[in-house]
């Protein structure tokens, strides 16, 4: 047993269904959590956690925190929050110690100014509950969970007022909404009725899912203008990046121009045609003049332009020591003959760039395409990444046909710096740019130093072409950018509906918790009241009993005293004993009318199958010389087979016959009918006749103990009779009355069940 007296067993079941339950409502609730917070705006699994506990005590806050850690790992894996293995079970581990001090302090303060598990009826109570388990306690979760998330770096201090808001409001919500239908639904009927569970717990659940579905509408269409702006965000933005990249292709066929319209371009020439432009775009790297040399004419290149640059001028190559030397022999050459601006990290002289792979793959698709191309990414001298694009040069259109080209501009792109170029605009959107080259192998390239969003909800790619290649951007909305537009229309909706369902309940708790301690106090009355009946109906059988052995003796003795010396006593002494005698006479039949009518609801007798007919008969059998003296006619209709008490029966019988017969009209011989018919679900038996009849206003009075319309020397009786048939046809679920609308005589009714099994 535990320290409450719950078996082990019970509390164990008790633990499960709580977890089950907490895991259950949370994982469903993540699907309605708002970017860019980290809770939902709804958590009902607080008010489980916290009825739980109110309701089956602190033996089930294992349970809850069982149920806390498993959901916390679902949302934490799902929204990417831990970025390693001891990492997701950290995070929720610290989530679920504030879900655990939650549930246990916020039960602690609710039950220093409420009773429960209780009735929760009074509005005192329902208030407080509601006002103690939400707004107030609900502050401990949000307190702790978010500076936890705080401490571990899931939540950026800016955004911290937000995050305790939205976990706040998240919990108070589900403790306003499923602590008191789960207690309600949870507690036993003896102490909450099934009735009131289920006038609170249906319209509620009605009202909270049309509330939840409008909810999910303006979110889906918050999220879907959310998603629409972001496209045209991505859009534009893909526009203009595709527009600078033209601009820099038109600039590039700029000096390739320069080299088509002159017979020679100098050094200083290409320098300063070439100044603007570096100026210009900061990411271009250099500017090159590289000639395409054949394998036949490389020795008179050599020659050549050894007369400017010295005649030790050579094609050079880097070795595997990274040192220049001549070149190898190879069908063509792409050296470098000019290069802006002047660096010590240039390339020397003569440098064949077509001694690198990836340069040569750009600079010989050039030459068969004819038109711009550029290379994979590649790690430049100073080890940053970069490309080249090379614009083929022709002097003429012939020579383009003919694909006899002079030569190539070339120009040295730094990724990073372009990258930077392109997408800076973008990062203080809270828009995370990832870009990668797209061409027979996929290379990555540098993204934009924005944080990694936990799980991205809007992800968008799109391509752009720069000079042969293609370049895949993937546009990512971090949380920050959805902070620039909260969902307030979702807030709003939420809060309302919250609103509306948490006064709604409120109401139907009062409302039903009114009737209900009405409905328990009556119920209680009504309990007390059947205790002082069963007593008095007791005490009045034991007296009743008690009774008769002194009075049996007072007949016996005046009888022995009139029958012994009565000739020799006075007249008026042997009145004296007539009324001794008439008056225990009259006393024994009350008392023993009022013991048959206390044993009714202590009969021994079983309800059984019992024809009435044969009840009937019976009685009339046993009252057959009364009927001859009175001359009297008694008749029936056919009866029913009835599941009933037949003895009980055939007292009604009995005693209504008996004052047909007692109240019979002096100038007319009795004449008493007995009929029968159906309607609906029961039988109604009236006895009829043509008596003395009873005043319509005596209709009721007549069926309460001792009450008679007629003095005892009119017409003997005990008062006893019709409130004991009344008895008999409520014990068998009946109803009796006059029938106040017959003439001519007295009619009596009464109905008993009618079984189709019968």
């Amino acid at each position: 047993m535990t320290r409450n007296g719950i078996d082990k067993k019970t509390a164990f079941r008790r633990n499960i269904l709580a977890a089950l339950l907490y895991f259950g409502l949370g994982a469903a609730s993540l699907l309605l959590e708002l970017v860019p917070e980290i809770a939902t705006p709804i958590w009902p699994a607080a008010g489980i956690a916290l009825g739980a506990v109110l309701l089956w005590g602190n033996a089930v806050l294992p349970g809850i925190l069982l149920g806390a850690v498993c959901t916390n790992i679902l949302a934490v894996a799902q929204a990417g929050a831990a970025s390693s293995g001891a990492a997701l079970l950290i995070v929720p581990l610290g989530i679920s110690t504030a879900v655990f001090m939650q549930a246990w302090l916020g039960a602690k303060l609710v039950r220093t100014c409420i009773r429960l598990p209780g009735h929760l009826e009074s509005g005192r109570d329902i208030a407080l509950f509601l006002l103690l388990g939400g707004p107030v306690g609900c502050l401990i979760s949000a307190a702790l969970s978010v500076t936890w998330l705080n401490l571990v770096g899931i939540v950026d201090e800016g955004a911290l007022f937000f995050q305790y808001f939205t976990w706040w409001a998240g919990d108070t919500i589900g403790v306003l909404i499923a602590a008191p239908l789960f207690i309600l639904l949870a507690s036993s009927t003896a102490s909450i009725s099934a009735k009131r569970k289920i006038t609170v717990t249906l319209p509620l659940i009605g009202v909270a899912a049309a509330s939840f579905a409008v909810f999910l509408w303006v979110k889906h269409v918050e999220e879907k203008s959310v998603q629409l702006r972001f496209q045209t965000e991505v859009t534009g933005k893909t526009d203009q990046v595709q527009d600078y990249l033209e601009g820099m292709r038109n600039v590039l066929h700029s000096v390739s121009g320069l080299y088509v319209a002159s017979e020679e371009v100098t050094a200083d020439e290409f320098r300063i045609f070439t100044r603007h432009i570096l100026a210009q775009y900061d990411e271009i790297r250099n500017v090159q003049w590289v000639p395409y040399i054949t394998a036949n004419k490389r020795a008179l290149f050599e020659r050549k332009t050894g007369r400017k640059h010295g005649p030790r001028f050579r094609i050079l190559e880097k070795n595997k020591d990274s040192a220049f030397v001549p070149a190898d022999r190879r069908s063509d050459y792409f050296p470098v003959l000019l290069i802006a601006p002047e660096k010590d990290s240039n390339p020397p002289i003569g440098f064949d760039l077509g001694s690198v792979a990836e340069k040569r793959i750009a600079l010989e698709k050039a030459l068969s395409e004819k038109t711009p191309q550029a290379s994979r990414p590649l790690l430049l001298t100073d080890d940053t990444q970069g490309i080249i694009i090379a614009d083929p040069v022709f002097k003429n259109h012939d020579d383009k046909m003919n694909g006899n080209v002079t030569g190539f501009v070339v120009v040295t792109l730094n990724i990073p710096h372009l990258i930077d170029t392109l997408l800076s605009p973008t990062k203080t959107n809270g828009i995370k740019i990832t870009t990668a080259d797209s061409g027979t192998e996929i290379s990555a390239l540098p993204s934009s130093p924005a944080e990694t969003p936990r799980q991205p909800v809007l992800r968008e790619m799109r391509q752009i072409e720069l000079a042969g290649r293609s370049w895949n951007i993937t546009y990512i909305a971090t949380p920050e950018y959805f902070s620039a537009y909260r969902p307030w229309a979702v807030w709003f909706t939420m809060i309302g509906g919250v609103v509306f369902v948490s006064l709604l309940q409120f109401l139907l708790l009062i409302i039903t918790g009114q009737t209900s301690a009405t409905e328990r106090i009556v119920a209680e009355r009504t309990q007390a009241l059947k205790r002082s009946n069963t007593e008095l109906e007791q005490f009045a059988y034991a007296a009743s009993h008690d009774l008769k052995t002194p009075l049996r003796h007072i007949s016996i003795c005046a009888e022995f005293i009139n029958d012994g010396d009565g000739d020799r006593l006075a007249t008026e002494t042997r009145e004296y004993l007539e009324v001794i005698r008439k008056s225990t006479k009259h006393m024994s039949a009350l008392i023993d009318s009022l013991l048959d009518y206390a044993r009714i609801n202590h009969s021994d007798g079983e309800q059984e199958r019992t024809s009435l007919n044969d009840v009937f008969d019976t009685v009339k059998q046993d009252m057959a010389s009364v009927i001859a003296e009175n001359d009297a006619s008694v008749t029936r209709d056919d009866l029913p087979v009835v599941h009933a008490d037949g003895a009980l029966l055939s007292r009604v019988f009995l005693n209504l016959l008996d004052n047909a017969l007692k109240y019979k009209d002096p100038g007319r011989p009795p004449r008493i009918h007995v009929s029968c018919k159906q309607n609906d679900n029961e039988w109604i038996i009236c006895v009829s006749d043509n008596g003395i009849g009873i005043a319509p206003q005596f209709s009721e009075k007549i069926f309460e103990v001792f009450q008679r319309l007629h003095r005892n020397a009119e017409y003997s009786g005990t008062g006893i009779g019709l409130p004991a048939c009344k008895r008999i046809i409520e014990y068998h679920k009946g109803r009796i009355w006059l029938d106040t609308d017959y003439k001519g005589g007295s009619r009596f009714c009464f109905t008993l069940p009618h079984h189709d099994n019968v």
